[in-house]
């Protein structure tokens, strides 16, 4: 006999009647070791209906398009996120297309197979498969989510942007934004290739402003980055960093933790960089998301909205910034709480004194952008 909590499993055998504490749900007998009756004698107990197993109500967890909460681990396990509509669902009731490498619920993997939609589609990150030349440099790409005008006007605003952007930008529905508008996906470029189309970005958002739209205020500004480049161990040490310096993240990017985007503070309080990298911080709406081993990008979900020009190269900036001081940086730079405020501010500063004896002005505007934003977080939070 075993302990029924969803994530102990304990043998019971060979304990004393009073360490095991029989709970009663629903009619049914399950059996609890000391500890988990202990540590949840006060929870409202649940019976995950994937496992089985008993669950505190602060354990179940519920995404959008699931009929019911499941434990973490069955989430985590045994759940996917439709590529198209948002939604979570089942493994067993979840399509995997090979050619685009995504996951889609039944009714959009019907529609996924469409012949005019796979034309339209080719997923290298969200729903689009991008097939991009070899490169020594990360590719960037970006996710608009933007609407909240008449709906003439939105339609109007789309096919003028599918007509003169289409070399550059994607169009899909959204979900999370079905009733507001629609959700604009650059492909993935280089840093140097978007400094070199400023205008062309600019030239978007004065379609935005003409049609009246707006980006929507809880989505954010998401921005994804090529992981190849740098070795999953940096990668989570830039989790870390990220986390442990929350608040200047949150002033750099002017978007608060929420529902949307969150930070691992497991184990960043009490410094313990191995519960941190234990904890389950690769979640979809990670501040940073690495996601699982499939997806090829890593996505910054921390930034605000964006409904000019200037903010999206801000945000850009702080990506590739941060790739580049990665890169150059020792692992153990990364892996401190404290010290990398500093480090990553005269790197930058360093790297930005280099820049002026040069011509290389895309690089310039780099460091400038970053420069700039870290020079005010720092002021703001007395560093």
């Amino acid at each position: 006999m075993r302990c029924d909590y969803y994530d102990c499993g304990c043998s019971l055998d060979g304990c004393d009647d009073d360490e095991i504490h029989i709970v009663t749900i629903c009619g049914r007998e399950y059996h609890l070791c000391d500890d988990c009756y202990e540590a949840h004698e006060d929870d409202e107990l649940d019976v995950c209906p994937d496992c089985g197993g008993i669950v505190a109500a602060p354990d179940m967890f519920r995404a959008e398009g699931m009929s019911e909460a499941v434990c973490q681990d069955c989430f985590n396990d045994h759940y996917y996120r439709c590529a198209r509509c948002g939604d979570y669902c089942h493994s067993d009731d979840i399509y995997y297309c090979e050619e685009c490498e995504e996951d889609f619920c039944r009714d959009c993997y019907e529609y996924h197979q469409n012949e005019q939609h796979r034309n339209n589609c080719v997923g290298h990150y969200h729903s689009h498969r991008y097939v991009v030349p070899e490169s020594d440099a990360p590719y960037l790409g970006v996710e608009l989510e933007m609407g909240n005008a008449d709906e003439d006007d939105m339609i109007t605003a789309s096919n003028v942007i599918n007509d003169e952007f289409s070399d550059y930008f994607n169009m899909e529905d959204d979900g999370s934004i079905r009733d507001y508008g629609f959700e604009t996906i650059s492909k993935p470029f280089t840093w140097r290739w978007w400094y070199n189309h400023r205008d062309m970005v600019c030239e978007l958002y004065s379609v935005y402003h003409e049609y009246g739209m707006e980006p929507h205020r809880s989505c954010g500004f998401h921005v994804h980055i090529t992981k190849k480049f740098l070795p999953a161990l940096t990668w989570r040490a830039l989790q870390w960093f990220i986390s442990s310096n929350q608040h200047l993240f949150e002033y750099i990017a002017g978007r608060e933790e929420n529902e949307w985007v969150s930070y691992n503070h497991d184990g960043v309080e009490d410094g313990d960089k191995i519960h941190f990298y234990d904890s389950q911080d690769s979640t979809h709406y990670a501040a940073l998301s690495l996601q699982t081993s499939k997806y090829v990008t890593a996505e910054y979900r921390i930034f605000c909205p964006v409904d000019n020009d200037y903010d999206f190269f801000r945000h850009i900036a702080i990506v590739q910034g941060l790739y580049e001081w990665a890169k150059s940086s020792p692992l153990f730079v990364l892996h401190m709480a404290e010290m990398p405020r500093r480090a990553v501010y005269d790197w930058f500063n360093w790297n930005k004194q280099q820049m002026e004896a040069t011509d290389d002005k895309c690089q310039k505007f780099l460091y400038n952008l970053v420069n700039e934003q870290l020079v005010d977080a720092m002021k703001e939070y007395g560093y």
